[in-house]
Order: structure tokens, then C-alpha cells, then sequence
């Protein structure tokens, strides 16, 4: 079976695979960096439980990074699901059905330095800023999180959520 490394770094990937990956990479990644730039801390944790949290995490900094990534993984699958639907024919003709299109993404990414290192840049400033409104808005004076203040703030992002889907649908 081929590796990742060996597809993308001989010619085991098609030409046509290749010139498919030259022609998106850099919309999709500056799609990921509008999403690094963008994101807020209402976004990461919609949808998720506060008492979960409590239950399975202690500090602050691991409650955010966990839930950053979390959202950039599923945000990433949606936002390369169209990618991978017109690539994925093109990896089968290439017998490397076995290797995720989004690792070749990013094994193509890194190839291409400054935007690859521009995308490793934006998460860290995400995650400290992030990491900075956490602790003002969602901790107490000793950075310990306060719990009853995470369940007011989800409690909030899931209601404005509502919010915007009710008057998305009135006329």
C-alpha cells in the first residue's frame, strides 16, 4: 500500500490529481485562515455541555484548545466535503483510496511555506485570543473557571443561535 508521503512526494498521484490539488489548495486554505481569523468563543462552544465539561475538564487553557480543535476538525469536514467528493475518484484511479484527501491537502500546504506557516500563525493568535476572552469573560479572579457563568454563556450562544434561525424564516 502507498503512504501518504510516498503518493504526494513521487509521481503516484495522476497528473490530473495533482493539477485538481494545485488548483484548490490555496482557496481552502484561505478559507481555514478566514475561519481562524473570524471565530469566537459563542461558536466553539454552541452545542456543547457545560456539565460534560465540568465533568471531564479542569483548565481553562485545555476546555478552549479541546473545543477549538474540535470545531476546526468538523469545520474542516465540511468544508472539504465538496473537495473530497470530486477528488475522491481521482485518488481511486490512483489505487489510494486509503489516504485521506485532507492529509494530501496539508502535505501539499506545507510544500507552500509562507501560506502553511500563515495557517500555523492565525491558530495560535485564535487560540490566544480565544484563551484571553475565556479567562475575562468565563473565570474567576484566580483563573479558575466559573461554571455557573459557562452555563449562562452556552446557555446564551444556543438562544441567540434560536434567535437568528427564527428570523432567518419570518418573512
Amino acid at each position: 500500500m502507498t503512504t501518504l508521503h510516498e503518493a504526494v512526494r513521487t509521481n503516484v498521484l495522476s497528473p490530473e490529481a495533482r493539477n485538481y490539488i494545485e488548483e484548490k489548495i490555496e482557496l481552502l486554505q484561505l478559507k481555514r485562515l478566514d475561519t481562524l481569523n473570524s471565530l469566537t468563543l459563542a461558536e466553539i462552544f454552541k452545542d456543547r455541555s457545560p456539565f460534560f465539561f465540568r465533568a471531564t475538564e479542569h483548565a481553562a487553557h485545555q476546555l478552549v484548545r479541546n473545543c477549538l480543535d474540535h470545531y476546526l476538525a468538523s469545520t474542516n469536514e465540511a468544508m472539504f466535503a465538496d473537495f473530497e467528493r470530486e477528488f475522491a475518484p481521482l485518488l481511486e484511479r490512483g489505487n489510494l483510496q486509503n489516504i485521506e484527501p485532507i492529509d494530501i491537502i496539508d502535505c501539499f500546504a506545507k510544500d507552500r511555506l509562507p501560506l502553511w506557516t500563515e495557517l500555523l500563525e492565525s491558530y495560535d493568535k485564535c487560540l490566544h485570543r480565544l484563551l484571553w476572552q475565556f479567562y475575562q469573560q468565563l473565570c474567576n479572579e484566580d483563573a479558575t473557571i466559573n461554571w455557573e457563568r459557562m452555563a449562562q454563556f452556552i446557555s446564551e450562544c444556543k438562544g441567540q443561535e434560536h434567535l437568528s434561525e427564527v428570523a432567518e424564516k419570518t418573512p
